[in-house]
């Protein structure tokens, strides 16, 4: 498949201006693995998978007897009134033991239990991976925008710098009666108009570095210093989309937490089954007992087995199982819907980006002829064998087709950021790639 590898610096290549990074600017392995270590949505999310996971240790507990040590001592006295005399006795008692209990069956209620834990396990790995890609994409738009913005600014400063030589050449013209005031007005009205979108540009780069350094985890005080390295970049679309199509069907961490959602809906069934069925309990306990001398006087010890069911409970617990059957249904009719709706979702994103993509070459010779018709009017104006109108419009239409062509290749760069997020990629796979 061939690939197409388009850098803002093409953009502005007619006037060898480049759109250089600070010192210290991040590259997207840099940012990704920032976003990693500290974004706070995925450090929840990562939390809660920690919890998950104890969930599934409490729930294998019950597959365990258990065993409590229990022991009291008791001291006191009592006195004795005989003959004028008061006579005091002390006594004492202490005694210990052991009692162990353990469910032998409860009809499989335990064991859904664990698997209702391992399905919320399941189900919080999904959550996270659902941060992850969503994190993806916002990071991934959030590093493409700031590289328009760098971009964007040198180009528009090159603007200006071009228009005001035009104001200084319109200027020397009026004065010298060569042209007209409303010609010379005209430049400074154009000049002007460039001005102000520097200034704006300068104040949407800054409000983009905010955003960035939300989502990296930063405060908002070191947001202006945060710069991204390299250019914005594109790679032809695939020409088609159903292997994306399968690994979406597979992975994609959306559908896979509905398939979490089926399983917890299963396993809660399972539990409410569990209640057809007798419970079957084995207990145990030993222990002594003595008094005021130590040497246990007592042994006592006692085994047995208890077994309980239900036999009426007012129609509560069929209804119980009615319900969870009538979850199950609904779990998996909205996982087909969803499978239905990611794969529409997936085939859009295919067919923006690859439009995305097939749009930029014509926007490269926009800017090509939009240089050569300026070179070449430019010339003929200055020797006076053009009309200042042509050359203005001839200036218009370079400069429209130059930010036009930076519009369309940030265009294309996002649209290739949403289809990989439509195929369900999470940072942690993003990570690998060299650009968004």
């Amino acid at each position: 498949m061939r690939s197409i590898l388009l850098a803002a610096s093409l953009i502005l290549a007619c006037g060898a201006l480049r759109a250089d990074s600070a010192d210290g600017a991040l590259t997207w392995g840099q940012a990704a693995a920032e976003a990693l270590a500290n974004n706070p949505s995925l450090k929840e999310a990562r939390l809660a998978l920690s919890q998950a996971e104890q969930q599934v240790t409490i729930a294998d507990a019950g597959l365990y007897p258990s065993l409590v040590a229990e022991a009291s001592l008791d001291r006191g006295s009592s006195d004795l009134f005989s003959g004028g005399h008061t006579y005091e006795t002390p006594n004492g008692t202490y005694q210990g033991g052991l009692q162990a209990s353990w469910n032998l069956f409860n009809g499989f209620a335990t064991l859904a239990a664990r698997s209702q834990a391992q399905a919320t396990v399941q189900a919080r790995q999904a959550s996270y991976d659902q941060a992850s890609s969503a994190l993806y994409e916002a990071l991934g738009q959030a590093c493409n925008q700031l590289l328009y913005d760098q971009n964007s600014l040198v180009l528009l400063q090159s603007l200006a710098d071009r228009y005001h030589a035009d104001t200084l050449y319109q200027e020397q013209e009026f004065n010298a009666g060569l042209a007209a005031l409303w010609t010379y007005e005209k430049t400074q009205s154009d000049e002007a108009g460039v001005v102000w979108q520097v200034s704006q540009q300068k104040y949407t780069l800054a409000a983009d570095q905010a955003a960035l350094a939300a989502l990296l985890g930063r405060g908002p005080d070191g947001a202006g210093s945060i710069g991204m390295a390299g250019a914005l970049t594109v790679t032809s679309a695939p020409e088609d989309y159903r292997p994306d199509l399968q690994r979406m069907l597979k992975s994609n961490p959306t559908l896979q937490g509905y398939r979490d959602q089926l399983a917890l809906a299963q396993g809660a069934l399972w539990q409410s089954q569990s209640t057809r069925y007798p419970s079957l309990s084995a207990n145990g306990s030993w222990g002594a007992s003595g008094g005021e001398q130590w040497g246990p006087d007592s042994n006592q010890w006692q085994a047995g087995l208890s077994l309980s069911y239900q036999l009426f409970s007012g129609g509560g617990l069929e209804a119980a199982i009615t319900q969870a059957n009538l979850a199950v249904e609904q779990a998996r009719v909205t996982l087909a819907d969803q499978e239905h709706d990611l794969q529409s979702a997936l085939l859009k994103a295919w067919t923006s980006y690859a439009g995305a993509v097939l749009r930029l070459p014509s926007a490269e010779m926009a800017v090509k002829a939009g240089v050569d018709r300026f070179d070449t009017v430019g010339a003929l104006y200055q020797a006076g064998r053009e009309a200042y109108l042509d050359y203005e419009q001839a200036e218009s239409i370079y400069s429209g087709a130059q930010t036009q062509q930076l519009s369309n290749l940030l265009s294309a760069a996002q649209s290739q950021l949403a289809y990989r997020n439509a195929a369900g990629i999470t940072l942690e796979e993003a990570a690998k790639y060299p650009a968004p």
